[in-house]
Formats: C-alpha cells, sequence, structure tokens
C-alpha cells in the first residue's frame, strides 16, 4: 500500500460514489429507456461502468474478473455482455438485484486491488494488445476512474433533458 494507491483508492470512490447518485430518484422506466438517437440507455451507461471496472482491475490484478468467476449466471446475463463495449447486450439488459450486488462486489474488490498495489506495481505496465500497455496507474485513473465520471456526467445530462436535476449538487 502507497500514498499514491490510497488517493487513487479514494478517487475511485468518489467517482463510482457520484455515478450512483447520480441514478437517484429514476424510475425502472427512466432508467431503461432509449433517449434516441445514437445515445444509449442509462441502464446501459451504469452497467458498462461497472462490468469495466470489474475487467480492467482485474487485468490490473492478474486475477478473473467477478464476472468471469460466476456473476453473469446469478445475474441472468446474456452471452451478448460478455464485451467490455456498450452493446445490445448491455442495453437490452434490465437492472436487478442482482447486478446491484455484483455492482457492490466489485466495488469492494476493486478498492482492496487499487489500496494493495505498492508505488513499484503502479508503475508496472498492463498488456491490451494492440492498444498498447498502460501502467497499471493509467489503467486506474484513465480507464476506470475517469470513465465513471463520464458515464455520470451523461446520465446526469439524461436527466436534466427528463426535466430531473442530473447532478445532485
Amino acid at each position: 500500500m502507497s500514498q499514491l494507491s490510497e488517493y487513487m483508492a479514494d478517487a475511485l470512490k468518489s467517482a463510482r460514489e457520484a455515478t450512483l447518485s447520480s441514478l437517484e430518484g429514476l424510475s425502472d422506466e427512466q432508467i431503461h429507456a432509449s433517449p434516441g438517437g445514437t445515445a444509449n440507455p442509462i441502464s446501459s451507461l451504469f452497467i458498462h461502468a461497472v462490468q469495466d471496472e470489474d475487467m480492467l482491475l482485474a487485468m490490473v490484478a492478474g486475477e478473473p474478473s467477478l464476472w468471469e468467476s460466476g456473476w453473469k449466471a446469478k445475474i441472468g446475463a446474456s452471452d451478448e455482455m460478455d464485451s467490455m463495449t456498450l452493446g445490445d447486450g448491455q442495453k437490452s439488459f434490465k437492472l436487478n438485484d442482482a447486478f446491484h450486488e455484483y455492482a457492490a462486489a466489485v466495488a469492494e474488490r476493486g478498492d482492496s486491488i487499487v489500496r494493495g498495489l505498492s508505488d513499484a506495481q503502479l508503475q508496472e505496465t498492463v498488456d491490451f494488445g494492440e492498444g498498447g500497455q498502460p501502467t497499471k496507474l493509467e489503467v486506474i485513473r484513465d480507464y476506470v476512474t475517469w470513465h465513471y465520471g463520464f458515464h455520470g456526467g451523461e446520465i446526469s445530462s439524461q436527466k436534466g433533458v427528463m426535466g430531473l436535476q442530473g447532478i445532485p449538487y
């Protein structure tokens, strides 16, 4: 554990919590509604952010993701949802209690992975194939933490279009 890993874990927690808070006050119908055009439903944005955290931090840890370790079956997901990209599987999936339990497990595991990294480990690289070899720090910062922020902003924007309070502050 290092000061930097503690800082990164706290930043990730804040970004995750801001995204979760952007879901507050939405009905199931609003969460799953197609906003039109090429925009994604709110549920899809949330699903995508959680799956990315799970799969990317599993790569950082060198372990299987929770998704691969049984959560896919627990939440009743289709094979179409196996990708980290936003696809038809995420767009058609209806959030359920089991998915929220998965999201909580991903958050707990993610916090543990990030807080457990030393400064030297944060500088190790992760093989993204054609996507390059970012450091573990870059994966946590650029691909996970900022990602929550982007999608939380999208969710808040959609709420604003619905006439609701977007970001709750």
